[in-house]
């Protein structure tokens, strides 16, 4: 339900096609690999792709997003109650959701914890924007959230980072 308020405008959410059997093996052989230690002992012929396909980790998705900023149409997101109500929960309840929680994890290292909060006070990822399209979703509507949200973090990243160093 929260991806579709998010990022599908007025279409319906077609789950089989937002997830693909190819993307949900390969999330499942990264949680099996990762935490099992076994990625350090793969051989260089399986870690050097690995390697090279993360190093893409932040531009790819940077040049998809500049792609699509260039022809987003911004002002149609204004007229859905549910953008406001998207953004509103976005950069500020689930900051301080998540600011509340770490202030009741008192042993947790305080970096560690203002990293938490700062990591829940980002803007939307780029992600929405490239999942939507597998989802028959509003690719302009998404588009849209994850560039009002961007603008919206420069206020309201400091804002809730200055708290949490406050608070913490």
């Amino acid at each position: 339900a929260g991806g579709q308020v998010i990022a599908l405008g007025e279409r319906p959410i077609n789950s089989e096609r937002a997830f693909p059997d190819g993307e949900i093996a390969s999330l499942a052989a990264s949680w099996t690999l990762l935490p099992s230690g076994l990625v350090g002992y793969l051989p260089e012929v399986i870690a050097s792709p690995i390697a090279m396909i993360g190093a893409m980790n932040t531009p790819l998705p940077m040049i998809v997003i500049g792609f699509q900023l260039a022809g987003a149409a911004f002002l149609p997101a204004f007229r859905f109650r549910k953008t406001y109500l998207m953004l509103a929960c976005r950069h500020f309840l689930v900051p301080l959701a998540v600011l509340g929680v770490m202030m009741i994890l008192p042993s947790v290292n305080r970096t560690v914890r203002l990293v938490t909060v700062i990591a829940a006070s980002c803007p939307i990822g780029v992600l929405l924007t490239m999942f939507t399209p597998k989802a028959r979703g509003d690719l302009d509507y998404a588009t849209a959230l994850v560039s009002l949200s961007t603008l919206i973090s420069v206020i309201t990243l400091p804002l809730m980072v200055g708290i949490a160093r406050g608070l913490l």
